[in-house]
Parts: C-alpha cells; structure tokens; sequence
C-alpha cells in the first residue's frame, strides 16, 4: 500500500494515481496515471481497511480457463497478424476441460 497513492486532482488531472516504488533488478518506478473515475473508485474501494504491506489486490481470483487462454493467444496472433490455426487435438483438449 505504500507504493499507491491515489489523487482526486492533480496538477490539474482529475483522479491521478501515483506509482512509486522498486521493479526488476531494484530500479525505482515512478509514474502518475490520470485514470477513468471507474478505476478509481475501484482502487479506493481494494485500499479500504489497508496498510502498508498489505496487498492491494488481495481479493481477486485470478484462475483463468483453458479455453480463456486459448482465445487470448488465438486473439494476439491474430492482431499481430499472423495466421491463426488450431489444431483438432488442441479443441479436443480444450473442450475436455471446460
């Protein structure tokens, strides 16, 4: 929670949030991100009853479906342009799994 803050107004920006803290190999991330005021609220209501240590999003459930998957994969092959093939074992997978 320390690494958070959160900013109805900024600097003129209405509902900024302001990352600060340690990413990969110990360098300092620093940013402050106007955001819609849906993700606000949102992030204010995870900060509720918190304090520093405690994770922020400590209430999500992050499981994600084979077939979620497979159509995440399918989907950025296909903006990336690439040709998008499945094959019916992958399919026979997937639906034995859902």
């Amino acid at each position: 929670m320390e690494h958070i803050k959160l900013h109805e107004e900024y600097d003129g920006q209405e509902f900024v949030v302001e990352f600060d803290f340690l990413g990969k190999d110990s360098i300092r991330y620093y940013n402050r991100v106007e955001v819609e005021k849906r993700v606000f609220k949102n992030l204010q209501l995870f900060m509720e009853n918190k304090q520093d240590g405690d994770d922020l999003f400590d209430r999500l459930n992050v499981t994600i479906s084979p077939l979620l998957l497979l159509a995440a994969a399918l989907w950025a092959k296909k903006i990336a342009g690439q040709k998008v093939v499945i094959s019916r074992q992958t399919a026979a997978n997937v639906r034995q799994q859902n």
